[in-house]
């Protein structure tokens, strides 16, 4: 259940090189999109009650990555497909956060789980989106897509 950075940066490099010229109904998209928003809401609250002191540069990175992420996942509601630079992005937040996190919170912990939960849907996401062969080269997930949406609706629901 461990993310390894090696392991968000493939999925980062997997959605870099593969999302080029893909579109799909933006509905689909959407739906798996704000239940991970809606998860991670309170990641950056969690990690300042954590009391692990943290640097700066990660919490200012979880907090930026969110808010992009958000700021994308609104674009796809408004959008007639779901743009592959856009999905692109969302996939890139979701690695970028857990890159910075993995260093500091287990797997077993709440902010590690809300994370591999997140991380367990890029394969989705990259489905979703159209782009069904790469999502096939994802990395292995945590979590299967319905138990991280499951995760991530009951972190929504506190």
């Amino acid at each position: 259940m461990f993310i390894s950075r090696r392991t968000s940066f493939a999925a980062a490099a997997l959605a870099t090189t593969a999302l080029v010229g893909c579109t799909t109904a933006a509905p689909v998209v959407t739906s798996t999109l704000s239940t991970l928003a809606a998860g991670w809401a309170n990641i950056s609250n969690l990690l300042a009650a954590s009391g692990i002191a943290l640097p700066a540069s990660v919490t200012n990175g979880v907090t930026a990555a969110i808010a992009d992420l958000e700021a994308n996942a609104a674009k796809i509601v408004t959008a007639v497909g779901a743009p592959p630079t856009t999905v692109q992005q969302i996939v890139t937040d979701i690695t970028t956060v857990s890159s910075l996190v993995a260093a500091f919170y287990p797997p077993a912990s709440v902010i590690g789980t809300l994370v591999a939960a997140g991380v367990s849907l890029i394969g989705t996401l990259l489905s979703e989106a159209g782009i069904a062969a790469v999502a096939a080269n994802a990395p292995a997930a945590p979590y299967s897509a319905p138990a991280a949406l499951m995760i991530l609706k009951g972190a929504a629901a506190k």
